[in-house]
C-alpha cells in the first residue's frame, strides 16, 4: 500500500514539474510587434542613423549581437549576414535589420527593425527559451 502511495507522489511531482516547465516557457516567450511609441530602446519614426546609435547602445548589453538583413535575390527573400564591424555606411542601404541578441545563428532572441523612407516604421521582438524541431 505504501508503494502505491509513494508512486502516486512521484507521478504527481512529475506532472507538476512538466506543467510548471510548460507554463514557464509560455510565460517567458515574447512575440511583440510595435508600430508606434518606444520599446526595447527604439522609437518608431526615428531615422536609420538614430536607430543605429540605439543598436550600438544595445550592443553594450548584448556583446555577441549580430546583424542580419534581408535582400531579394531572384524574386525570393533571402537573409544576408551583415558582419561589418557595425558600420552605419554598411547598414543604411537595408530596410530591414534583424538583431540576433545572442550571436550569429542564434534565432531564439531577436529584434527585427523595419524601415521605410529612412524612418523606423515597425519593430518585432521575438524570444523563446526552446528550439522548435
Amino acid at each position: 500500500m505504501k508503494v502505491i502511495k509513494y508512486l502516486g507522489y512521484l507521478v504527481a511531482i512529475f506532472v507538476v514539474a512538466i506543467v510548471g516547465y510548460v507554463c514557464f516557457l509560455w510565460a517567458s516567450t515574447i512575440h511583440d510587434t510595435m508600430t508606434e511609441g518606444e520599446k526595447y530602446g527604439f522609437s518608431i519614426e526615428t531615422t536609420k542613423k538614430e536607430a543605429f546609435s540605439d543598436v550600438l547602445l544595445l550592443r553594450v548589453e548584448y556583446p555577441n549581437l549580430a546583424i542580419y538583413s534581408y535582400v531579394e535575390v531572384e524574386l525570393q527573400a533571402q537573409s544576408q549576414l551583415i558582419d561589418l564591424n557595425f558600420q552605419y555606411d554598411d547598414l543604411k542601404h537595408y530596410d530591414q535589420w534583424r538583431l540576433n541578441l545572442n550571436g550569429k545563428r542564434k534565432y531564439n532572441n531577436s529584434i527585427r527593425l523595419n524601415f521605410k523612407d529612412d524612418k523606423l516604421i515597425s519593430l518585432y521582438r521575438h524570444r523563446q527559451f526552446y528550439e522548435l524541431p
